[in-house]
């Protein structure tokens, strides 16, 4: 009966080859900032830095379009801001992989501590290195954050961006008010004088016509030639034509230097208007963040105010979620690999300065 009993055995062709890690992997693991090589011979750790390097790459990728939306604003060329957006994500990227390959798990492979001493152990070499790292992952967050609520809320954005132009231009109105009298009254002064002379012109035209009516005998004497009542009209209508040419002479004068200043002062106060009304509607990035924080001030815009600070608290997550990740998680079989690579080599170089130093002596 024991004789049909087939031992267990694990011949080489029935183990199954351990399935190479895709292309993609690969990419995560980079991006985590992890050490490839060990990840390689520890399997069970791969999901973990898989997901943290997920998360690095989409912080990327919304720090490149926050930069880019961000330079675009600045600059008004779609072209450079794409530039420069994509510059500003891979530092964003660098920035994140070194805050996250910084971060080690430290422990003692030879004993299990008391949870006292691991207490100590995780808030002396692991909580407080972390403390600057979170700090600096949510600023890095909120700076992210920033360009994204001004896309958002670009139409809110340009509504109150346009309120504010109108008021502005209202009140320069009101500085100007002053020149505009000004210009209004030298107008005026040149419509009286204009009338003067035009009132005048018609009295004369009006007393030539009854100088001539005498003469032809279409007049009241009803006699032909010059008789006495004609020159009477005559020596009047000279002496209106004198009066008329007098004040034509003076008030042409002044209406000439008049219009001169009306057109200088008019000049001016139009350049300086369609000047400040260019300035005025060419908005900039900090009138776009100023626009923003006074309609998330508002009391009216609750809503806007709420959803404002959940896009921060998310980016800002989203960015320091690899370092909780690394805090929070326990001491893995990479961890232990990696300090003890890092012992070594730390072991390597002393001996090789001790032994420079014995040879520089000796």
């Amino acid at each position: 009966m024991m004789s049909n009993i087939q031992p267990m055995t694990n011949s080489p062709d029935k183990i199954k080859p351990r399935k190479k890690p895709s292309r993609f992997t690969y990419f995560m693991w980079w991006c985590s900032g992890a050490v490839i090589e060990i990840l390689e011979r520890q399997p069970t750790e791969k999901n973990k830095f898989v997901g943290m390097g997920f998360t690095i790459f989409g912080t990327y990728l919304l720090a490149t379009a926050s930069g880019i939306f961000a330079f675009n604003y600045i600059f008004k060329d779609i072209g450079l801001a794409l530039i420069l957006g994509c510059a500003y994500g891979a530092i964003i990227f660098n920035l994140d992989r070194y805050i996250t390959s910084s971060m080690r798990k430290h422990g003692n492979d030879e004993f299990e501590p008391f949870w006292y001493e691991k207490m100590g152990m995780f808030i002396q070499s692991e909580l407080l290195p972390a403390i600057p790292r979170l700090a600096f992952a949510i600023i890095i967050g909120i700076a992210i954050s920033k360009p994204l609520e001004l896309k958002m809320f670009e139409t809110e954005i340009l509504k109150q961006l346009d309120k504010e132009t109108y008021d502005n231009l209202k009140s320069k109105e009101e500085r100007y008010r002053v020149e505009f009298n000004e210009l209004r009254e030298k107008r005026q002064t040149v419509e009286t004088l204009t009338t003067e002379i035009e009132s005048k012109y018609a009295e004369l035209t009006k007393l030539r016509q009854g100088y001539i009516g005498e003469l032809d005998g279409t007049g009241g004497s009803g006699k032909v030639g010059k008789s006495l009542i004609a020159s009477e009209k005559e020596e009047i209508y000279e002496e209106v034509k004198r009066d008329y040419e007098r004040i034509e002479s003076i008030n042409k004068q002044r209406i000439e230097l008049l219009e001169s200043e009306i057109a200088t002062i008019s000049k001016s106060v139009n350049e300086r208007y369609e000047a400040y009304v260019k300035q005025q509607s060419d908005y900039g990035f900090l009138d776009y963040i100023g626009a923003l924080n006074h309609l998330t001030h508002q009391k009216e815009n609750s809503a806007m105010r709420s959803a404002n600070i959940l896009i921060i608290v998310l980016i800002a997550l989203l960015e320091s979620a690899p370092i909780m990740v690394k805090l929070i998680s326990p001491r893995g079989p990479y961890d232990a690999e990696l300090n003890r690579l890092n012992r070594i080599a730390m072991l390597k170089s002393d001996r090789e300065l001790r032994v420079e130093r014995y040879q520089k002596k000796n």
